[in-house]
């Protein structure tokens, strides 16, 4: 047995829900190795400039987005831009037509128009400083998992409940059987840990480790980077538009093709899921790659240009100087996610006073009527006669 026959089933071994952190992964780190030396510096700066004291790992960057999703934090980064579930069946002409409405929405509706509202904000040039470095960070930590989550096929589109006209929701709705509770995350779960790879490895970053050098071996962990065009607007929504399309196509070709819902997968539906799923974290990895180092870090690059002299000192002077209310003014305002005041926020520094006086009367006519002295008692008038 060939030795990449032999760590593709090492890597398949294991069924577990782990496309989260684990794909994520290996797309970020195998993207982040292919770049020269001063680009990859320039990508650890922008990763630790959001947590400059204790940096995250590569690893944990990756999955950050999915982490602030779970965490619902209000005004950032809706669950839909993570996914855009287009139904079968539709021609190219329809995808395209969708995409490209999502694209022109100045709140986008779903991953593609996110993915190109975060590289549109990457690369405008704004005056770098604390507020606005700390923006840009957690802006490319969702760019790097979009690139990963554009590429999982029930990402992209969604079959049918039954006989219905109802979406499945990128197969969450698609029951199977088996021990498997949906297609989705079956599709998830096609790359787990693996006990052979993994062992000897007691730690999780040794584990990473282990599993990032098992992928790169394997033929689909190494795309060559695609080249470019210039990123025009239009050059741009049309490559990525191109990566949806043909994610999509492989949905639906391949994703609800050979499957039942109800029953297990078979071995064969299982095996050439895990290789389409191998070979679609090696193409997100190749094209993250040309992304970062024609469109995003660049030597005159805007996204470059900032952060090139952020130092680890001047990093912790930000993170001193940021208070913890902050969030992303820049970036809530180009997509609308921020919201207008409202009336109570405006009058919020009134809300103690009016408070203060409430309880102040309230306590006043208390003590009023609590603190009257007894009405003296007056003797009847039949019985004051008769004295």
């Amino acid at each position: 047995m060939r030795p990449t026959i032999f760590v593709l089933l090492l890597v398949s071994a294991s069924l577990v829900n782990a496309w989260h952190q684990t794909g994520h992964y290996l797309v970020v780190e195998t993207a982040r190795n292919s770049l020269p030396p001063e680009q990859r510096d320039l990508f650890d700066t922008i990763i630790s400039t959001f947590q400059p004291r204790a940096p995250l790992s590569v690893a944990e960057a990756a999955a950050w987005a999915d982490l602030s999703k779970a965490l619902a934090v209000k005004g950032q980064f809706p669950a839909e831009w993570h996914y855009y579930d287009l139904p079968l069946n539709m021609s190219r002409e329809e995808v395209l037509e969708n995409i490209h409405e999502d694209a022109d929405q100045r709140m986008p509706l779903g991953i593609f128009g996110a993915l190109k509202t975060t590289v549109d904000y990457l690369r405008t040039p704004i005056p770098p400083d604390c507020q606005t470095r700390f923006a840009k960070s957690r802006i490319f930590m969702l760019f790097l998992h979009l690139m990963g989550d554009v590429h999982m096929p029930l990402h992209t589109c969604a079959g049918f409940v039954g006989n219905t006209n109802q979406t499945d929701d990128g197969g969450l709705r698609f029951k199977l059987g088996g021990g498997y509770r949906n297609l989705h995350l079956l599709w998830d779960g096609l790359l787990g840990w693996s006990k052979e790879i993994c062992a000897g490895s007691e730690t999780k970053p040794a584990c990473m480790k282990a599993r990032l050098q098992a992928f790169t071996a394997l033929p689909q962990g190494s795309h060559p980077s695609p080249a470019l065009p210039e990123p025009t607007t239009d050059q741009m929504v049309d490559t990525l538009a191109g990566w949806f399309l043909e994610t999509h196509n492989l949905c639906e070709a391949l994703v609800y093709q050979g499957i039942e819902e109800g029953k297990a997968p078979s071995a064969a539906y299982l095996a050439a899921g895990q290789t389409a799923a191998l070979s679609q974290l090696g193409l997100a990895a190749s094209r993250l790659s040309a992304v970062l180092q024609q469109w995003l870090l660049c030597p005159k690059c805007p996204l470059a240009l900032e952060f090139a002299n952020h130092t680890t000192d001047s990093q912790i002077e930000c993170l001193v100087q940021r208070s913890t209310g902050l969030e992303l003014p820049a970036f809530a305002r180009l997509v609308g996610l921020e919201e207008p005041p409202s009336w109570w926020s405006r009058v919020d520094w009134v809300s103690p006073v009016l408070v203060a006086a409430v309880l102040g009367t309230a306590g006043f006519y208390w003590w009023r009527r609590h603190s009257r002295k007894p009405r003296s008692y007056r003797m009847p008038a039949a019985l004051r006669k008769g004295r």
